[in-house]
């Protein structure tokens, strides 16, 4: 079985997540499309079981932030100094840019 407590279109996408409670719960042996959400009351001691499990598992995380490097941008690697290290759409442009900062030429 799997259990969603949360869906979204799609991961990038601007809309914003919807919680389920209960979760939505699908036999993905049976269904593997999660097309057909299995009834709720059926399934109350998985239901019980997971949110246990979630809230010993969120419980056991170290929330220091951030919580991702890639937020910090002194971690972001730079591809092309002369457009503040911001790619300019010619990967010319950004090996030329990495040859003279590091002192060698690129033909």
């Amino acid at each position: 079985h799997k259990l969603w407590f949360s869906t979204k279109s799609s991961h990038y996408n601007p809309d914003p997540e919807v919680y389920h409670d209960p979760p939505l719960i699908f036999d993905i042996e049976a269904d593997p499309a999660e097309a057909h959400p299995l009834d709720s009351e059926q399934y109350k001691q998985l239901i019980e079981k997971a949110y246990s499990q979630v809230t010993e598992h969120k419980a056991s995380i170290d929330w220091t932030y951030p919580l991702c490097l890639a937020r910090d941008p002194k971690y972001l690697p730079c591809s092309n100094e002369r457009s503040d290290c911001r790619t300019t759409g010619s990967a010319r442009d950004d090996i030329d840019t990495r040859a003279a900062v590091a002192g060698t030429s690129q033909v």
